[in-house]
């Protein structure tokens, strides 16, 4: 009986039951209510999605130029063959590889830029020669060491007549392209090798930038290429310089007019030129070293939104084929070492073999 009374009371005060049901101002109402969590919820998490791409752009971006800069500086290390060896311009037209220890106010500068083109290159490309230390071998040319080493020529008699460096007549026990004997040998199949004295010569004529001429000390150096199948067999090397490149004077690394030697200049268009030349001056080193070497490439290329800049490029020169006339090289797939990339310009002093940069970046 209790129980029936108590259940009237609340039927009577409609406490728990609504017999009306919900209004269409409390739908509205809470539909609202659920509608502005709902866009606040997703303003929060775009901002946060944003933020957080923005991040990861930045940390990829702080990789990309330490991983870059790294190599670069590498590079930049080893180049010392470089220097008053190749010929390029910079931004003034003047040879950017100069080296005078003389020139305290001498400046050059190198600029990179990306084109307003997608996937087209900058106008200008920065060139290296890069060394392998590990791989130097000491290589001397008749007359200018001890009585009885004839390498690279061969001597019966009175008769001198020029093998090769790594030709068996010479020292048929001892072949460069032995890597049992030789473990870092320069002496490999499709290796660009350079072939350099601890001299450096007086070149009276120097003139890579055109109607500049100047005279800079340049050590005697040939850039060759061991094209042959089996370096077991390879004695000689094929110039390298027979490959043009438009804005690489290549042709220009051959040419010496060495003081006090008259005539024309020295042409070394092979290494026995090479050997051939190199003048006794008393006091100074008698070396000569072959040691493999990398021709690097640096240049840009627009990205496909190249509003957002490009990608700094690095490729090495690869040789392959059995001519004895032509190297037969091209240079290999290249490889991103920075993105987003506006300009970078190169820029060092002419007193010093060294080279820095400064790299602009497009900003999210």
């Amino acid at each position: 009986m209790k129980r029936l009374n108590l259940l009237k009371r609340y039927k009577k005060c409609n406490c728990l039951f609504n017999e009306r049901g919900v209004s269409l101002l409390e739908v509205i109402t809470a539909s609202g209510l659920m509608l502005g969590a709902f866009l606040s919820a997703s303003v929060f998490f775009s901002a946060t999605n944003k933020t957080s791409i923005k991040v990861f752009d930045d940390i990829q971006s702080t990789i990309s130029l330490y991983g870059g800069s790294k190599i670069l500086q590498e590079d930049f290390f080893n180049a010392i063959p470089t220097f008053n060896f190749f010929c390029l311009l910079d931004d003034s037209n003047q040879s950017f590889f100069d080296w005078n220890e003389n020139d305290t106010d001498g400046t050059r500068s190198l600029t990179l830029t990306t084109p307003t083109s997608a996937g087209s290159y900058s106008a200008k490309s920065l060139y290296l020669l890069v060394i392998d230390w590990s791989t130097r071998v000491d290589a001397y040319p008749l007359g200018k060491i001890p009585l009885g080493a004839e390498w690279p020529y061969k001597v019966v008699g009175s008769a001198v007549t020029y093998k090769g460096i790594n030709h068996p007549e010479i020292h048929p026990n001892n072949n460069l392209g032995d890597a049992s004997k030789f473990p870092s040998t320069p002496w490999v199949k499709d290796a660009i090798v350079l072939l350099s004295t601890g001299i450096s010569y007086k070149d009276q004529e120097y003139e890579c930038s055109p109607g500049n001429k100047t005279a800079l000390y340049r050590p005697l150096r040939f850039l060759g290429y061991i094209n042959g199948s089996n370096p077991l067999n390879v004695s000689t090397l094929t110039p390298l310089y027979e490959s043009l490149y438009n804005d690489l004077r290549l042709d220009f690394i051959t040419r010496y007019k060495i003081e006090g030697v008259t005539g024309e200049p020295i042409a070394i268009v092979g290494e026995k030129d090479f050997f051939d030349h190199i003048v006794v001056e008393p006091g100074k080193s008698l070396e000569s070293y072959v040691e493999k070497v990398y021709l690097v490439r640096y240049r840009i290329q627009a990205n496909v939104d190249y509003k957002t800049g490009g990608k700094l490029l690095r490729s090495r020169l690869a040789c392959a084929g059995t001519s004895t006339t032509t190297a037969n090289c091209q240079f290999e797939k290249e490889s991103t070492l920075i993105d987003n990339v506006n300009s970078i310009t190169f820029f060092r002093t002419v007193r010093t073999p060294s080279i820095s940069y400064s790299i602009s970046v497009f900003k999210r």
